[in-house]
């Protein structure tokens, strides 16, 4: 049980946030105030537990899910 309770505990503190903007950069870090440009950038680094949060606007990408 303590195995378990470990693990979720490392699981949540090792997630990230990423975040995508009409007005980022393809350059960016995906952070809060860098944000991404493109969805994809976000489909292509996310992890278990990773959060992606897409500003409002309009986005014109395909996006290749990861399997």
């Amino acid at each position: 049980m303590k195995k378990i309770i470990l693990n979720l505990i490392l699981s949540f503190g090792l997630a990230t946030d990423y975040y995508v903007s009409t007005t980022g950069h393809l350059q960016n870090n995906g952070s809060f105030n860098q944000p991404f440009l493109e969805i994809q950038q976000c489909a292509d680094i996310m992890q278990p537990g990773d959060t992606c949060y897409i500003r409002p606007g309009q986005y014109h990408f395909k996006l290749i899910p990861f399997s």
